[in-house]
């Protein structure tokens, strides 16, 4: 049965402004989806054409100092790791060759020590999230 005293108005069609998750930005999006109570679902940006679920932004006081989210222990920056391993002697270069206890500095693993020298091309290498092989004199 339908309540007619409290009709629920249509907002289909309508913009309204919320964050983009591909734009990484506030744009205006176009309702294309509701609740029977009214309540906003899908939305899509009038910018990427991105289309995604609505959450209804949270009610925040200017008193309340936004929180941020702590990193967890296993995505340790590169400077935490170098206090592991000490400083690194140079930069990792595939072309090089390393010897075992040298410490090295990786673009995308952070700072590591040889472990072990696997083959006359390979390095056992530690790293604050786990061992690679990595190649050398190649």
């Amino acid at each position: 049965m339908v309540d007619s005293s409290n009709p629920v108005h249509s907002r289909i069609g309508e913009e309204i402004e919320a964050p983009c998750g591909r734009c990484r930005m506030d744009r205006i999006h176009r309702i294309v989806a509701q609740d029977p109570d009214g309540t906003v679902k899908k939305i899509i940006c009038g910018m990427c054409n991105s289309y995604r679920s609505y959450r209804q932004p949270k009610a925040q006081s200017e008193t309340t100092p936004k929180l941020t989210k702590q990193r967890s222990s296993s995505s340790r920056s590169a400077t935490s790791s170098v206090e592991d391993f000490g400083l690194p002697s140079r930069s990792y270069n595939m072309r090089e060759n390393y010897s075992v206890g040298e410490v090295m500095a990786h673009s995308t693993f952070g700072v590591g020590k040889v472990l072990s020298i696997k083959d006359m091309n390979k390095v056992e290498v530690r790293f604050s999230d786990g061992v690679k092989i990595l190649l050398q004199n190649k």
